[in-house]
């Protein structure tokens, strides 16, 4: 993420539209503070300083909801980017049954 975020905070500036999706711990290493996957302290807060909106994907669910809520951002006044960060479980988690997002 630290990598991504000087090119983030320049599409904010310049109210470009980008999707950053990310990785986290798996959900029951989320937020633990033991080092798991180069952990950083708060990742999501740090990200919302250079994005309209940072939003973690709990479940598969959830992300047609989410990408939707992205794009929406994107075709808005002032789009620029968009974070998504899904835990490593919830990225390998069976999905089939998800419905596609309508964009």
């Amino acid at each position: 993420m630290t990598n991504i975020m000087t090119a983030m905070a320049q599409a904010l500036a310049d109210s470009i539209p980008m999707l950053v999706i990310s990785s986290v711990n798996k959900v029951a290493d989320t937020g633990s503070g033991e080092g798991h996957l180069h952990e950083l302290h708060d990742q999501q807060g740090m990200v919302s300083k250079v994005a309209l909106t940072s939003k973690t994907i709990w479940q598969p669910e959830s992300l047609p909801k989410v990408i939707a809520e992205a794009f929406a951002l994107f075709n808005g006044a002032r789009p620029g980017p968009v974070h998504i960060q899904l835990p490593i479980d919830v990225i390998t988690a069976d999905a089939s049954h998800v419905a596609k997002p309508l964009i």
